[in-house]
């Protein structure tokens, strides 16, 4: 689909290019038709045809710049909005990997890694504890960071190679404790997991 709007795009150049080119040539030629050209001796023929000129390719000039110029902006717009989708994309990565190290560094002890369980998230009256708040908070910051990749986008390999990343560096069993930690954590118990 993209290299067919490629080519159209290079049909459309090619296409403008030869507008622009006879738009400046047939007043030329046409002019050269009618009266001729030559050296002159006498001043008003040079005066006539530089107005001629000046009154006829001058506009049709103006207009091919205007166009040019648009053409211009459009193509740094595009520019700009790639890059912006990959500079989201790049600072979501970033947060990812600054959380993702400060919950393993919170999950990590002296034995390894600490084994977590899924709380009951129907059970009204479960609470989280004081580290397991605070897994939460963690947890909570990567989902969000998680979100801010464009996952239908031109990056969105970017969404899933994330959730790829922290399933490998925490676990799934600790992603789907996590999960259960922040849907308490939010209020949201009855809801699916968030990730895992």
């Amino acid at each position: 689909m993209k290299s067919s709007s490629k080519k159209q795009q290079v049909i459309n150049i090619k296409l403008f290019i030869a507008i622009a080119i006879l738009a400046v040539v047939m007043p030329i030629g046409l002019y050269i038709d009618n009266f001729g050209v030559g050296y002159w001796s006498n001043h008003t023929h040079w005066a006539e045809l530089g107005s001629f000129f000046g009154g006829i390719l001058t506009p049709i000039l103006t207009f091919i710049s205007i166009i040019l110029i648009l053409l211009q902006l459009r193509t740094m717009n595009k520019g700009l909005q790639v890059e912006r989708d990959y500079r989201r994309n790049a600072d979501g990565n970033s947060e990812i990997d600054y959380f993702l190290a400060l919950t393993k560094s919170k999950l990590v002890t002296d034995k390894g890694l600490i084994k977590l369980s899924c709380i009951n998230c129907d059970d009204e009256n479960a609470r989280l504890t004081p580290s397991q708040s605070d897994l939460a908070q963690l947890w909570n910051c990567i989902y969000i960071a998680l979100m801010s990749l464009d996952k239908d986008g031109d990056y969105g390999p970017q969404h899933q190679k994330a959730t790829i990343k922290i399933s490998a560096v925490l676990g799934r069993e600790t992603c789907a404790a996590l999960d259960s930690y922040l849907r308490i954590a939010s209020g949201n118990r009855r809801g699916g997991n968030f990730h895992f």
